[in-house]
């Protein structure tokens, strides 16, 4: 495993900071794991305590301009040092995430590889206020940033592959030779149907979008209503 220390430095107030640097000396100090470190953690306790006495100096807005800028100096260079002692220890760890922990030092959690895109649970249609209209609904996919929804005129769906729909756009009605086609595109779990024919069953199925639009899940099952 590699190991990639987690620091957030910059997000920490001058006391916050001041902390945890003596938490990191503190684990450090007397650890069997780390006998050695590069720096040696006697140039680490060293800066610390000219970087605490700057702190204290400037505590509860005290401090002259001189004394703030000193105190921002000595953070600068400690930052530096507690960044090349992270991954001086995270080396030394040699992959044994149990043995970099006793640094006091968090680390980067791997990324968890995006699973494979499901078939929208759930999907059922309904009425809308408006006549020739029908609103399609279903259950929200991990991972999708888009969901591609498709309608019908029979209750089988044409054997068409969804990005040669997608690039066809949305139609009102079926091509020459078709039964289905692209209702819409939409980011959201609920889609409304337009420009239907009342009194005529139309069937609906949708499937879900990865980022990049290349990954493409399974459809949903298929669920018809008539249009009013």
């Amino acid at each position: 495993m590699k190991i990639i220390p987690r620091l957030l430095l910059r997000l920490m107030s001058f006391e916050g900071f001041d902390e945890f640097v003596n938490l990191i000396i503190s684990m450090l100090t007397g650890n069997i794991n780390f006998p050695v470190t590069t720096p040696a953690l006697a140039v680490v306790q060293a800066k610390s305590a000219a970087y605490h006495t700057a702190v204290l100096q400037c505590k509860d807005g005290n401090g002259n301009k001189v004394q703030r800028q000193q105190r921002k100096q000595l953070r600068t260079e400690l930052h530096i040092i507690i960044t090349e002692l992270a991954y001086d220890v995270a080396a030394r760890s040699l992959g044994d995430l149990a043995i970099y922990l006793t640094s006091g030092f968090d680390y980067k959690r791997p990324r968890t590889p995006a699973g494979d895109l499901t078939a929208p649970g759930n999907n059922r249609l309904g009425y809308n206020v408006n006549s020739g209209e029908l609103v399609n609904r279903h259950n929200k996919v991990q991972g999708a940033i888009l969901y591609v929804i498709m309608v019908g005129i029979t209750a089988t769906p044409d054997n068409v592959s969804v990005l040669a729909t997608m690039a066809m756009g949305p139609t009102p009605g079926p091509a020459p030779g078709q039964n289905w086609w692209l209702a819409g595109v939409s980011s959201s779990t609920t889609f409304t149907i337009t420009e239907l024919a009342p009194g005529t069953m139309y069937y609906t199925r949708c499937c879900a979008i990865g980022r990049g639009g290349s990954k493409v899940g399974p459809w949903s099952g298929v669920v018809g209503k008539m249009a009013v």
